[in-house]
């Protein structure tokens, strides 16, 4: 089925978001990682503010985009969900605010997992021995298709019905 949606940036619909927080000895920070291939985020272990090199921490909130450096080229971006929302991030993982007008917080969560979202991020990244990194700047002219926020939702809806059901097949086959 073809559809005429536009494609835009990203940096039309998501904002660098300014959380910072400089880590202080004796605070236990609660941290987040981001899986490969769209696989969402996690909670990571604790860490005390003395223990780390980082001279600053973000604090996510819920749908808040967060983008592993290194690893987005192998789909380590990830929306937040609110179970994980006060977690922290490294330097290392910008992270961006929807806009709720424009995007679906659940769009750009199913928009993670795809080849084509990968290979844009891929394409923007820069280094070598393997640790190539896209920069904020570079991640936000990745593009992505954009219906309308209602239509956004309707196609959210169907795939999770069907991702349930899926689910479900699996499980009853085990």
């Amino acid at each position: 089925m073809k559809h005429d949606w536009p494609t835009v940036p990203l940096g039309e619909v998501i904002r660098p978001v300014e959380r910072g927080e400089t880590p202080r000895a004796g605070k236990l920070y609660q941290q987040l990682g981001v899986r490969l291939w769209g696989e969402g985020a996690y909670a990571r272990e604790s860490i005390d503010g003395s223990q780390t090199r980082y001279p600053q921490f973000t604090r996510v909130e819920a749908d808040d985009v967060v983008v592993n450096k290194i690893w987005a080229r192998n789909g380590s971006v990830a929306v937040v969900c609110e179970e994980l929302a006060g977690y922290y991030v490294s330097t290392e993982f910008p992270t961006f605010a929807p806009n709720h007008d424009r995007l679906d917080p659940r769009w750009m969560h199913w928009l993670t997992k795809t080849p084509d979202f990968w290979q844009q991020c891929d394409k923007r990244a820069r280094g070598t021995s393997g640790k190539n990194r896209i920069r904020p700047e570079q991640f936000l002219r990745v593009e992505i298709p954009l219906p309308p926020v209602t239509e956004q939702r309707r196609i959210v809806a169907r795939i999770e019905q069907l991702a349930a059901q899926i689910a479900e097949a699996r499980r009853l086959r085990h």
